[in-house]
């Protein structure tokens, strides 16, 4: 009998125990309605959150603050605000780097050049075709005539000769 109550006794100690949800603290307003990122705990600021020791706040989430440059991200923060650098795009919360035109390539920093034998008309890459007696130069973005030509608008003719 006394095994008995002795295994009563000690089975109520692994019953479940109820609890009720409460906030952070007793005597706080209600939280934000906004979820509260990773690596982040309540406080009584008026964002509702703070980021955890060792992590940086960066547009809305904590990071890592493992001494990256700041200007090396895509996104830069302002006055509790963030935006996205130039170059990057913003596409809802995220900054993007735009999608280059048809024969470009998109360097570091989200800007594109032309690729070679291509010239930039307003934000697309129009091919570059010599004229007679002339040749693509060196940089591959612009012609010019061969000795003993000369460049008038579009055309390369001799020294001298109508044009």
């Amino acid at each position: 009998m006394l095994s008995f109550a002795c295994l009563i006794a000690a089975s109520t100690l692994f019953l479940p125990r109820f609890a009720h949800a409460q906030q952070p603290y007793p005597d706080s307003p209600p939280q934000p309605s906004a979820d509260v990122p990773v690596h982040a705990h309540y406080t009584t600021t008026e964002q509702g959150w703070a980021c955890d020791d060792g992590y940086k706040q960066v547009a809305g989430y904590c990071m890592k603050d493992n001494g990256d440059v700041p200007s090396q991200g895509p996104f830069e923060t302002y006055e509790g605000q963030w935006r996205c650098r130039p170059g990057y795009k913003r596409a809802g919360d995220f900054c993007t780097i735009p999608p280059a035109p048809d024969h470009a390539t998109v360097e570091p920093g989200g800007r594109w050049e032309c690729d070679w034998g291509y010239r930039q008309v307003a934000s697309k890459c129009e091919e570059i075709t010599p004229p007679e007696h002339g040749y693509l130069d060196a940089s591959g973005h612009e012609w010019v005539c061969y000795p003993g030509f000369e460049r008038s608008s579009d055309v390369c003719a001799k020294p001298g000769k109508g044009k």
